[in-house]
């Protein structure tokens, strides 16, 4: 900050000093004219280096230009003027750490692989694709809603359209979008990079955003409720009782079925197709399209249903168990559990090998079975392996804007999206702490896989959203 003053008054008497402003304010106050007073700030709160004209042995030489005005616009009396400058180191900031976002990095780059998930909605829906593993949210103003994770788990694609429905082979990801914006339209992307990939009729290609009018010729039978893809086939359940085989090149319509109350479908690795209909689990006659029940014990309130790298039938069980659970292709046999029996409660002590509000299940290359847990406290993807114990999970994003995320404002070792609280260790990892009584995390700071410990929960004082 620059300041011209007629004479630089002698100090008044501690009583009636005025206080000094922050360092680099826009002025400083004016003194009474009779011991001289300040009569124009030129510049305040600016870089020395928009006004340097040298520099020598470290020392800056800076010209700041004055026309002879005061303060208020006017020409100034002919006399005697001292300049007072008065300088910072300036003021930066460094990036520590992020919490409840496991983007690598949390931010959007160029190439698409930095952020995570979107903002209006919790994860739906994973899939595997090859080696690769697609996870989607419903709907998408800011981030995406559908992203490709590569075979080490981390993120390199993603796409703005939130989805409904979701299932994939090693070349490609087909997607059912419900949006906003876009509505009810079937899409493909390449497996890989995310690129469009439109169906081909004849030597046509169809429009990326396939309209269910097109594919059905009219009105379609209800909205998608599964999809399953095998070789070239991609199977539809719709919510009007329809099983919908289509030609997965052309998406033309192969097949349609009558199913009445089909939830949801999977397709194994041999071609067998499951229907999940009524609550019971099924196996589809390739002929006549009959519905063989597969005797699969309790299953509860099965949510939705895949298979894993050796044939078994994985169901979510949303009910009073709130696991997953792995059953044999023929008899139904149980095979393993992922997740403990009764799920998470959302009070009391948080604990790890546990599931709530399973939307989607699926099997990777590696045999690990993929859970999307669709609500928000925590958004959580989470990775188990057939022992039925938790490989790791992805936790995060924010909702929209940050909302209800927020640091401590008097201890800046806590932040809170919502009722999770975080204990950040910035020397290493941070810990989260769950609010709905207690619960904790431990959040890498270099966006490791996530790890989570049992802790006391530490109740905020005078906490308050810093948006």
């Amino acid at each position: 900050m620059l300041t011209i003053w007629t004479k630089l008054p002698e100090p008044p008497e501690p009583s009636c000093a005025p206080r000094p402003p922050p360092l680099g304010s826009k002025g400083l106050p004016p003194f009474p004219p009779e011991n001289g007073g300040r009569i124009r700030t030129l510049a305040g709160g600016c870089d020395p280096l928009v006004y340097s004209v040298g520099l020598k042995d470290e020392v800056r030489t800076v010209e700041v230009k004055w026309d002879c005005l005061d303060d208020k616009g006017k020409l100034i009396k002919p006399g005697t003027f001292k300049v007072r400058g008065l300088a910072h180191k300036g003021l930066g900031a460094e990036y520590e750490m992020c919490f409840y976002n496991p983007g690598t990095p949390p931010w959007g780059v160029k190439d698409g692989s930095g952020a995570w998930g979107a903002d209006h909605g919790a994860p739906n829906n994973v899939a595997a694709a090859g080696d690769w593993m697609i996870v989607t949210w419903p709907i998408a103003e800011g981030g995406c809603g559908i992203i490709g994770l590569d075979p080490s788990g981390h993120k390199r694609w993603g796409d703005r359209r939130g989805i409904g429905k979701l299932t994939a082979d090693a070349t490609y990801v087909y997607a059912f979008v419900s949006d906003w914006y876009v509505e009810d339209t079937l899409c493909r992307f390449a497996a890989k990079d995310g690129s469009y990939q439109p169906f081909v009729s004849g030597e046509k290609l169809r429009p990326f955003d396939l309209s269910l009018e097109q594919i059905f010729g009219g009105d379609p039978p209800g909205e998608v409720v599964g999809m399953a893809v095998h070789k070239n086939d991609l199977a539809l359940a719709m919510s009007g009782g329809v099983l919908a085989i289509l030609d997965s090149s052309s998406a033309e319509l192969k097949q349609r079925i009558a199913v009445r109350a089909i939830e949801d479908i999977a397709y194994d690795k041999e071609g067998r197709l499951y229907v999940l209909a009524d609550g019971r689990l099924n196996l589809l006659a390739p002929d006549d399209g009959a519905l063989e029940p597969i005797i699969a014990g309790t299953l509860g309130k099965p949510a939705h249903i895949a298979t894993d790298t050796a044939g078994n039938i994985l169901v979510a069980d949303v009910g009073p168990d709130s696991q997953v659970k792995a059953f044999g292709p023929r008899g139904g046999e149980p095979i393993y559990t992922c997740g403990k029996k009764g799920g998470r409660p959302i009070r009391g002590a948080f604990d790890k090998q546990a599931m709530v509000a399973m939307s989607s299940v699926a099997a990777d290359s590696k045999g690990n079975v993929w859970v999307v847990e669709n609500w928000n406290y925590p958004r959580r993807v989470s990775v188990w392996g057939k022992d039925g114990k938790l490989v790791r999970d992805y936790l995060g994003n924010t909702g929209y804007a940050g909302t209800g995320c927020y640091l401590h404002d008097t201890n800046p070792e806590l932040a809170y999206c919502g009722p999770i609280e975080f204990k950040l260790n910035k020397l290493g990892a941070q810990t989260l702490n769950l609010l709905f009584n207690s619960r904790s995390y431990v959040v890498c700071r270099d966006n490791s896989p996530k790890t989570i410990t049992s802790g006391d929960c530490l109740k905020p004082r005078n906490a308050r959203p810093n948006y």
